[in-house]
């Protein structure tokens, strides 16, 4: 069981990412994720908690809504979702037999965000 002010600040942490999820599409990994490790989670427990999140109450409220408005590729995303699950399967293994290390998983992380905001920023902010 957790006191009442972890589950307050955590929870405040799901609203949070929750918000940026409906919002551009981001959440376990560029917002939730970094907060709960600065919250003296583990990386495999942040992943194992954005990952339990994606099961339904993150996904369905909000893909109901662009579904409502058109925005939902069903087929390209069943084609995604096929690709995805190969991916989660060799992703986790890696990461939960010992085959990669705590500090590479965070190297991994902070490389990822990085790249990501420079393509973002370069793309789409300074390219238009």
């Amino acid at each position: 069981m957790i006191s009442f002010t972890t589950a307050i600040s955590i929870c405040a942490i799901g609203v949070f990412s929750g918000y940026f999820i409906g919002l551009v599409g981001i959440g376990a990994g560029v917002v939730m994720i970094p907060l709960l490790l600065y919250n003296g989670f583990t990386i495999q427990q942040a992943v194992a908690s954005g990952l339990f999140l994606q099961l339904v109450p993150q996904t369905l409220p909000s893909l109901y809504m662009y579904y409502k408005t058109n925005h939902f590729l069903l087929w390209e995303s069943v084609a995604l979702a096929v690709g995805s699950l190969i991916g989660t399967c060799i992703g986790s293994y890696c990461a939960t037999k010992g085959y990669i290390t705590q500090k590479q998983l965070y190297i991994i992380l902070c490389a990822l965000l990085m790249v990501t905001v420079v393509y973002i920023y370069c793309t789409h902010v300074m390219g238009k």
